[in-house]
């Protein structure tokens, strides 16, 4: 189990209209279903022990310990009017990193295997977003513009599945899925043991560049 804030619960209805469930969200901006009614008396920033459990594309919050109640007593909103530039720049981050939050829990889930549990998801997901955040700070380099009497360089038709464009290690699974290389293998080839371990090598070897690292683990696949 571990902690969580609560930042909102809204009753909801299934697409059927045949049974309600409560959308949690919470203090970092994830979204959780909840199936007991019991979880509407919380407030806003109401702490608790909570057990998750993936299923597809969704997080649910199977059981869960009230730590601490909330209170309905929010600050008064601020006026438009009233907020300075910073203001905005503070409002406009904290979206921004509660959407990247967000998007890595949901590629976290889509990547995970039928038997992972909820605790190497959220590594993988905290890994992804680690990444994200480090790889705005990455400098953009400019390939060095061809001389006059350089050579043009033949690209060789490639078998399916080579020539992609790779922006996640999700989309590298899913190539190697299709160039019959198991998941598993791919992390073997490069010293991985986890989802968040082939992120971590690829940040540290390749600063982010999944075509490159595709490149690698490719060539070594053949060579066996």
């Amino acid at each position: 189990m571990q902690e969580i804030t609560i930042a909102s619960v809204i009753e909801k209805t299934t697409r059927a209209g045949d049974k309600t469930y409560w959308e949690v969200v919470d203090s970092k901006g994830t979204k959780m279903s909840c199936w007991n009614g019991d979880i509407i008396q919380l407030k806003p920033h109401a702490v608790i022990m909570g057990e998750l459990k993936v299923e597809g594309k969704f997080v649910n919050l199977m059981q869960w310990t009230l730590v601490k109640q909330g209170s309905d007593t929010l600050p008064p909103p601020v006026s438009k009017d009233d907020m300075t530039k910073g203001d905005w720049q503070r409002k406009d981050e904290n979206q921004r990193r509660s959407i990247e939050r967000q998007v890595c829990l949901k590629c976290a889930c889509e990547i995970a295997g039928p038997d992972t549990d909820m605790d190497s998801i959220l590594a993988n997901a905290e890994a992804m977003y680690e990444w994200v955040s480090s790889a705005k700070d990455v400098p953009f380099v400019k390939s060095a513009p061809k001389s006059a009497t350089s050579k043009p360089v033949v690209q060789k038709t490639a078998p399916s599945g080579e020539i992609t464009n790779i922006k996640s290690a999700g989309d590298l699974l899913t190539v190697a899925d299709k160039a019959g290389i198991p998941a598993q293998t791919v992390r073997e080839l490069v010293g991985a043991t986890t989802s968040a371990d082939l992120i971590n090598w690829n940040l540290e070897k390749y600063k982010g560049d999944w075509n490159l690292a595709w490149a690698e683990i490719l060539t070594k696949w053949r060579a066996q």
